[in-house]
């Protein structure tokens, strides 16, 4: 009787799950999507990597501030002090690679939700991958 009950009606067991499921509140994911919000917290272990990484940092501009200081003292133990033609070929080597980090992750930021991209077509995009390794290979470095 409750079986053909059911059938009449047109319920199933699965839509009262479906419709349960509808009624939650859903938050929106990084790009697309839905998913529940987080239950825990960022965690103990992530944030002491970061202090202990923070501290080894600090630990290490104050021993190249010390090295600055008293260059003479290091040379007369041994040590070795980088010569200006290295620290600015470092320094420009550092600075290209952070700019290009930071410029990629803000147009991937800017577009993430964009369609530009998808109507252009692969060819197109291609063309334009192999135009930057030209353009990135014939520039000078010593500029």
């Amino acid at each position: 009787m409750f079986l053909k009950k059911l059938i009449q009606t047109g319920q199933t067991a699965a839509k009262p799950k479906m419709q349960m499921f509808m009624r939650t509140p859903m938050t929106r994911k990084f790009s697309s999507g839905m998913q529940m919000p987080p239950t825990s917290g960022f965690g103990v272990a992530p944030m002491m990597m970061m202090g202990a990484s923070l501290a080894g940092f600090a630990y290490l501009g104050y021993t190249i501030r010390d090295m600055n200081t008293n260059k003479a003292a290091y040379m007369a133990q041994g040590h070795t002090y980088m010569s200006p033609l290295v620290q600015k070929r470092i320094s420009h080597t550092l600075g290209f690679f952070s700019y290009g980090v930071f410029s990629t992750a803000a147009g991937v930021f800017y577009l993430r939700n964009s369609m530009i991209w998808a109507s252009i077509p692969w060819y197109v995009l291609l063309g334009g991958s192999f135009a930057c390794m030209y353009g990135a290979h014939a520039c000078d470095y010593e500029t």
